[in-house]
């Protein structure tokens, strides 16, 4: 797979520059990023934006060797 610091992929990790909270990729369409962010108390909540934006606030970490949609699951599912 392909992976490119300047356009967003699914399963790909970035960090807001200025409030260090951290992203992970869900979907990619047209140019808008969905994108889930992991609280410590209240669960995973998803959110999008414009990818032009996006890319100007964000800097790319990496790629996840996890799934997001397993991160909830337990070993009774």
């Amino acid at each position: 797979m392909l992976m490119s610091k300047d356009t967003p992929e699914v399963g790909d990790v970035w960090i807001d520059t200025e409030t260090d909270r951290i992203y992970h990729i869900t979907l990619v369409e047209n140019d808008i990023i969905w994108f889930a962010m992991i609280y410590k108390y209240s669960g995973m909540q998803v959110f999008w934006e414009k990818l032009d934006m996006f890319c100007k606030d964000c800097k790319y970490l990496g790629h996840s060797k996890a799934n997001i949609n397993d991160l909830f699951k337990t070993e009774n599912e």
